[in-house]
């Protein structure tokens, strides 16, 4: 028996819905050979697509078991997707909710125990890429998840507001949840748990909030580098990111907090800005550097964000009249402009973040998307194809440009 062919032949068929004859192939291989974990793991993974999802548990379990002996120190559950508190959240505004004996999984700050899994009102971000959860269904109600026993308890009440280095998401999807704490005296005395290595703009932003360093509690926050934290008694301020009205509610208040009233008070920008993604090394513009040039001659700055602290960037983006680069994290500081700014958003024609244009939405911005051409192809993963570098039409963007003027 070629078990790497019979593997092969199993994933086409399940691949093509064909699931009964992928579980019978990889059941026999099993049975032959039940030393291989990778056959228990694909077996496990058949099962939930069928909702055998008890099966689909011990399976996994049991390619835990295979691979790391008695060794093993994670916990596995299937847990299904739940709000965090239903009468609250039926008044469809956002609020704090209080989780006794919970699990964080802190790259995407999920909260679960061992039946819920709480995400879409806490995170904004792709949390189907967590390292925690290892199945969940298309129409993302049940999970199997996987946890390490190794966990960080914080025993005293807390409140987690989380955070990420992408100044989008943390100044809109985790800091505007601070406005719920403000309001209760003895919640905003609590320890916050939050990312750690901070960006300058996070550690600044706190400054400005009057937050010192050592009310926050900090664990690891990426996709290699992941914390599991129990809080034996937590508050869950939820998002204010997932509908118009309320990242309207966010915005006013991250610019009654960080803007000076001078430069609030500004109706209309006077100034070109071209905003660059020069340092990361994915969705970069090819032809940024000629595109500069010939923006320079409709009085455009170059603008490097990470190259000014927060209130530097509050104090240029709150004159903008034109805002114009590559879609990153950059753009999201069209919060600190007038409204009625143009914002054109340069980006492949496979990249469909929606988050700059729900911004733009939230604040009167006059927001405009050109598409350019990918280098990643057909053939590539959707998520490669998102993140991958792009070049643009020069003139479309000049034409565009001069209309505006």
């Amino acid at each position: 028996m070629d078990i790497k062919q019979d593997m092969q032949r199993a994933w086409k068929l399940f691949k093509s819905n064909n699931s009964l004859e992928a579980e019978k192939i990889i059941r026999k291989l099993i049975a032959v050979n039940p030393h291989i974990p990778q056959s228990y793991f694909a077996l496990s993974q058949i099962l939930f697509e069928n909702r055998k999802f008890q099966d689909s548990l011990h399976f996994f379990q049991e390619a835990n078991r295979v691979s790391k002996g008695n060794k093993s120190v994670n916990v596995c559950s299937i847990v299904k997707s739940s709000i965090l508190d239903k009468k609250k959240y039926s008044n469809e505004t956002p609020y704090i909710s209080k989780k006794e004996n919970v699990y964080i999984s802190s790259d995407f700050w999920t909260v679960f125990d061992d039946k819920n899994f709480f995400a879409e009102e806490i995170t904004n971000r792709n949390y189907l890429r967590s390292s925690t959860i290892k199945f969940f269904t298309k129409d993302k109600k049940k999970f199997l998840i996987e946890y390490s026993k190794n966990y960080e308890t914080v025993t005293d009440p807390c409140v987690l507001i989380g955070g990420h280095k992408n100044l989008f998401h943390w100044l809109v999807d985790y800091v505007a949840r601070l406005q719920l704490i403000e309001k209760d005296r003895e919640l905003s005395k609590l320890p916050i748990l939050v990312n750690d290595e901070m960006a300058s703009h996070q550690i600044e932003s706190l400054k400005i909030l009057g937050i010192s360093n050592d009310q926050l509690i900090k664990f690891p926050s990426d996709l290699t580098l992941n914390s599991f934290i129990k809080c034996n008694s937590v508050y869950v301020p939820t998002l204010f990111s997932k509908k118009i009205s309320d990242m309207k509610l966010a915005i006013l208040w991250l610019r009654e907090k960080f803007m000076d009233k001078d430069i609030k008070s500004i109706n209309r920008g006077k100034k070109n800005l071209f905003v660059s993604r020069r340092d990361p090394n994915r969705r970069r513009l090819i032809n940024e550097k000629e595109l500069i040039i010939e923006l320079k001659k409709y009085n455009f700055d170059l603008i490097i964000p990470e190259q000014f602290s927060l209130k530097e960037q509050i104090k240029i983006f709150s004159d903008a009249r034109i805002i114009i680069g590559p879609h990153a994290t950059g753009l999201a500081n069209m919060i600190w402009s007038p409204s009625g700014t143009v914002v054109i958003d340069l980006r492949g024609q496979y990249n469909n973040f929606k988050y700059l244009k729900e911004l733009a939405l939230s604040h009167n911005i006059d927001y405009k998307v050109q598409f350019g051409s990918a280098t990643a192809g057909s053939q590539d993963s959707e998520y490669d194809r998102q993140m991958s570098d792009f070049s643009i039409e020069m003139d479309n963007v000049l034409k565009l440009v001069q209309s505006i003027l």
